[in-house]
């Protein structure tokens, strides 16, 4: 008898451990069902670009790359955007094992949380150079425009370091040809000291960029020395203010150079007498700004030895002096009625106009040279205010500086009356 209830009591067993299983499958497919309608699964786009880690072999570097940012999309549990960092996606482009020239590498991305990320675009392209490290001189530079005056000279510069490293990708570095140190001595009254930052040059003077030199400076020292035989003197130019013409006045005065360098022996430079002056500069018939070149003038008609030419470029700017007039009594001339249907009557028959400008030019004018206008075209009958215009004949007169008082004028506009049928017999 128990033998034949064993095989009943495994069949339950098992009908009980199906019905579990069933329960738990079916609980679980309830649970993610009531997950997803609370929480459901979307595909967004992260709202920022995600930069690309680049990993690479020691030795190398990047010189080119497609872009260095990535927009991401990633598909996971709306709770989950609604978390999501920038600090959790990490794209990486794997160089790793990749020699010198140009890849293109699959994107690789991880979320710190969980979802499923994509990148656009998927994979860039990624050129690699070796690095690479050399030796160079270091030159000096002192470009023409910064060197000291005439009246002074230097001894060859002394350097801290002769040679630097420069350091950079293989392409560049192999432009280089020298580490150069440019230094400033226009200033200069005395020896030069001081540390100079370096740059990589090639052949042509041109910087290289995008690579380093160490140290990044040296010390450089300039002996400077005063010249005995020559002595910078002051200089201007000598102008007859005197023959400038009626109506006009001198602006402004610009010269170059403003002073001179004189060669010669010591003691017969010392007793030059400066400042030194040009020739006589006539003023007569200039009315507009003009450029002359002048020699100098030497003490007792001696001409002494100098560096460059003896000659000052002086430039004048005349002006015509600014004045102003007053017109009074000035007939207003009205234009633009229609003919035969409407009058007009004006509040006044004259005005005052005051003109300013340039004198020579003002005061050739005459009253009989000025017009004053009413312009009534268009205008039907009615009180109007009108803003007289102004007409000078004969000159050029900037109309900014034309003012009339007063401003405006009333004009009153009517109907011309017409003769009744008896008025008509009558006559």
């Amino acid at each position: 008898m128990p033998q034949q209830n064993q095989p009943k009591i495994n069949q339950v067993i098992v009908n009980n451990i199906l019905w579990f299983i069933m329960s738990f499958i079916l609980a679980f497919v309830v649970w993610v069902l009531a997950s997803t309608q609370a929480d459901p699964v979307t595909e967004q786009r992260f709202r920022t670009r995600i930069p690309v880690s680049m990993e690479i072999d020691s030795g190398l570097v990047v010189v080119d790359q497609q872009t260095n940012s990535v927009w991401v999309t990633v598909r996971a549990q709306s709770s989950v955007h609604e978390n999501l960092t920038a600090e959790d996606i990490i794209v990486t482009a794997d160089l790793r094992g990749y020699g010198t020239g140009t890849h293109t590498i699959e994107l690789e991305t991880e979320l710190a949380r969980r979802g499923v990320a994509d990148t656009q675009p998927r994979q860039i392209t990624v050129t690699l150079e070796e690095i690479q490290v050399q030796q160079v001189q270091v030159a000096v530079n002192i470009p023409a425009d910064q060197d000291l005056p005439p009246s002074f000279t230097r001894q060859p510069a002394l350097l801290s370091e002769s040679q630097v490293v420069v350091r950079g990708v293989a392409s560049r570095v192999q432009r280089v040809v020298a580490a150069q140190a440019t230094v400033d001595l226009r200033e200069r009254r005395d020896s030069f000291r001081a540390d100079v930052r370096l740059v990589a040059v090639d052949v042509d003077g041109a910087i290289v960029q995008d690579v380093t030199v160490e140290p990044s400076s040296v010390e450089v020292s300039i002996e400077i020395r005063q010249r005995d035989d020559v002595r910078e003197v002051s200089v201007f130019p000598r102008i007859d203010s005197n023959s400038l013409d009626d109506g006009y006045t001198l602006a402004s005065i610009s010269y170059q150079p403003q002073t001179v360098f004189l060669i010669g022996d010591r003691n017969e430079l010392a007793n030059i007498t400066t400042p030194l002056e040009t020739e006589l500069i006539d003023l007569a018939g200039r009315t507009s700004p003009f450029e002359i070149v002048v020699p100098i003038v030497f003490p007792d008609g001696n001409n002494v030895p100098t560096l460059g030419e003896p000659n000052l470029t002086v430039l004048l700017e005349i002006r015509a002096q600014t004045t102003t007039r007053q017109f009074e009594n000035i007939a207003l001339e009205i234009v633009g009625l229609a003919n035969g249907t409407l009058q007009a009557e004006t509040s006044l028959t004259s005005v005052v106009v005051l003109i300013t400008g340039s004198a020579p030019i003002v005061r050739d004018i005459d009253a009989e040279d000025i017009s004053v206008i009413l312009d009534l075209n268009g205008l039907a009958a009615g009180t109007h205010e009108i803003t007289p215009r102004v007409r000078v004949a004969h000159t050029e007169v900037d109309t900014s500086g034309i003012t009339i008082n007063p401003a405006s004028v009333t004009v009153n506009i009517r109907e011309m009356s017409t003769p009744t049928e008896t008025e008509a017999e009558t006559g």
